[in-house]
């Protein structure tokens, strides 16, 4: 537990945050109304403008779920392909020789 002096500082801090709440609710609130004449708030004309980029994200959405298909498919032919028993060496009479150790 903390001093009593800490959880008055805690406390203080907590009234004012309260306090500056209310006055920054009805600002916010101010600012996303529409004009007068029924045009819509820079903010939301701001936000609006990145709304078309969505069809872009859509495509480039499609396009990697096609590739990352195209990949798993790949790697499961490679996983189930037939494993050869036995490797061709280039030089098999290596296989043979005696390890040369000074």
């Amino acid at each position: 537990m903390g001093s009593p002096q800490s959880r008055l500082i805690v406390q203080q801090r907590s009234f004012y945050l309260a306090l500056a709440a209310v006055p920054t609710t009805y600002i916010l609130y101010k600012i996303s109304r529409p004009g007068t004449d029924q045009s819509p708030h820079p903010f939301t004309r701001i936000i609006n403008g990145y709304a078309d980029l969505q069809s872009t994200w859509v495509e480039r959405n499609a396009m990697h779920t096609k590739a990352v298909e195209r990949v798993a498919h790949e790697k499961n032919l490679f996983f189930n392909t037939p494993q050869p028993n036995h490797h061709e060496l280039r030089f098999p009479e290596y296989v043979t020789l005696p390890s040369c150790r000074a």
